[in-house]
């Protein structure tokens, strides 16, 4: 599975969203599963401001790959343009949509669409309610605070039915709801250590059975900076200068300490964190490092922490283009194989 990042970092927004779309085409041809897109707006941590348009195209562009969004920050949405342009997607796609969403995180965003962010819960959960009863109900009516919708009737329908819908989790306590529920995760533990990302999974787990429903249909998932170099030296350092400045942008973005919303608690500690944060946390948990030293990691992920679904994040901090598909074709030709030959080991049992 693999992540991407649209950032600038001195190209011009033609040349990185052209890159984008080869390198996303470029993972099918190296036998990934899926391709997840971005969405932010108003600075340069990310050039797409609605993923729905990065997707159509990225449908155009394959034909086998699953394409993921991570995630439509659903307050800013409304339901109705939510529906109808996943809808379209996911019939182009041939009904390979994954449709990844949360409630955002970023004051810039929420102030420059006029958005409180106080509100920022109940509107994702309005939201999503009309998305979902819109592609499944030959007509919606549904009064929210936020969502008012009479008699409206989706055309066209989404070809799954419904496409399947992902949730970001960040704090211990979303976990547990979400897992209560039933719902499909989204996780990017960055600069979490393995012992607190098995923790949190394993709550996730736990309230999933705990919930009446069947734990092995369910994905532990975790999204995780990857590069792997030619050597130790190179697989180390090379992704320095590129993490450290992605993790500076993000720390100037997050809600800032006490001045975090109300239903953002969990973010203060996420900033703090974040402007404390040394390169020697981001190397010992992101998948950094050799061929050799990338596969071990993938390795204590899946039997340390039971991680099921990796979405390895290539393209972060303005890595140049040739060194993503250098460091993605290294992992495709020296790592996926070892995986990908014991879960086809375990199905052929």
């Amino acid at each position: 599975m693999v992540a991407f990042n649209a950032g600038g970092h001195g190209r011009s927004p033609a040349q990185v969203l052209r890159e984008n779309l080869d390198q996303a085409a470029f993972a099918e041809d190296l036998g990934f599963d899926s391709v997840w897109l971005v969405e932010h707006h108003f600075s340069d941590y990310a050039l797409v401001g609605d993923p729905s348009v990065f997707a159509a195209a990225l449908a155009e562009r394959t034909g086998r790959v699953r394409i993921g969004t991570a995630v439509f920050v659903l307050p800013l949405h409304h339901p109705i343009r939510v529906a109808e342009n996943t809808a379209v997607i996911d019939n182009l796609s041939g009904g390979r949509l994954d449709v990844g969403v949360g409630r955002g995180y970023q004051p810039a965003e929420f102030a420059g669409f006029g958005v409180a962010m106080e509100d920022s819960q109940e509107r994702f959960e309005e939201t999503l309610r009309a998305v979902e009863l819109l592609w499944s109900e030959p007509e919606v009516t549904f009064h929210g605070r936020h969502v008012h919708l009479d008699g409206v009737r989706l055309v066209p329908r989404p070809l799954q039915q419904p496409p399947p819908v992902w949730i970001a989790a960040v704090s211990p306590r979303t976990y547990v709801r979400l897992g209560g529920q039933g719902r499909r995760i989204l996780t990017a533990p960055n600069f979490t250590p393995l012992e607190l990302v098995k923790e949190n999974l394993e709550a996730y787990r736990a309230a999933l059975a705990v919930g009446g429903h069947r734990v092995t249909a369910f994905d532990s998932p975790v999204m995780l900076q990857t590069y792997v170099g030619r050597s130790h030296e190179e697989g180390r350092e090379r992704p320095r200068a590129p993490a450290m400045g992605y993790y500076d942008l993000l720390g100037r973005l997050l809600p800032r300490g006490d001045a975090a919303p109300r239903g953002y608690d969990f973010y203060r500690r996420v900033e703090a964190n974040v402007r404390d944060l040394r390169y020697e946390q981001i190397y010992g948990t992101a998948c950094f490092g050799s061929v050799d030293e990338v596969r071990e990691r993938v390795r204590r992920l899946r039997d340390v922490a039971g991680v099921t679904y990796l979405m390895t994040w290539f393209n972060f901090g303005g890595l140049p283009a040739g060194e993503v598909v250098a460091s993605m074709e290294r992992f495709a030709t020296h790592v996926m194989p070892a995986f990908r030959e014991q879960q086809e080991s375990v199905a052929g049992d």
